[in-house]
């Protein structure tokens, strides 16, 4: 972040989940975060979709939508990505009151 005034950033990356709870198999997007004070940590998940629908037009909606709701919570974008297609990376200054967690969807479910 180029920001040199002792303020502590958590970064993040999203990432994707393919999984199955016996069947169909789904997939969703997580925030992975790192923070200097909680260390490791799920920021959010995104809405859950079919995983036919990863490569498509729909997971780019469902990851255009979750990016939108962690810009909304107070996450910046940042200029480069990640590896994949999906992998924007996010980072935001740490508060006082503790690190910024996404406030819908958090538990994973």
């Amino acid at each position: 972040m180029g920001y040199d005034d002792g303020t502590s950033w958590e970064y993040a990356e999203v990432t994707v989940e393919l999984a199955s709870w016996w069947r169909p198999w789904y997939c969703r997007f997580w925030l992975d975060v790192v923070s200097p004070t909680e260390g490791a940590y799920n920021g959010g998940v995104s809405d859950t979709m079919a995983a036919h629908e990863f490569d498509g037009r729909a997971a780019r909606r469902y990851l255009e939508a979750f990016v939108a709701v962690l810009v909304s919570d107070g996450w910046e974008p940042q200029p480069q990505r990640g590896s994949e297609w999906y992998s924007y990376r996010l980072a935001h200054r740490v508060a006082s009151q503790g690190p910024l967690r996404l406030a819908a969807r958090r538990d994973g479910s």
